[in-house]
């Protein structure tokens, strides 16, 4: 009995290791995305940015080509 009380609170202490070391890969991958996802944004914003500045100078040549041709 003795035996398996032993056996039963290592399987215990087995577990909850495996359980912190689970949660902290899981706070690990967390951060990671995190910074991943920062990266991409900031990505994204300035290719927005120049995406937005190139649309208002085409729509300003047309207009300037417009009123010229009209």
């Amino acid at each position: 009995m003795q035996g398996e009380e032993e056996t039963h609170n290592t399987l215990v202490i087995s577990h909850l290791q495996k359980v912190q070391h689970h949660e902290y890969e899981h706070q690990e991958n967390i951060s990671n995305v995190k910074v991943e996802s920062a990266e991409i944004m900031a990505d994204e914003d300035k290719l927005h940015t120049e995406k937005e500045s190139t649309n208002r100078n085409n729509k300003n040549n047309k207009k300037e080509d417009y009123e010229r041709n009209d």
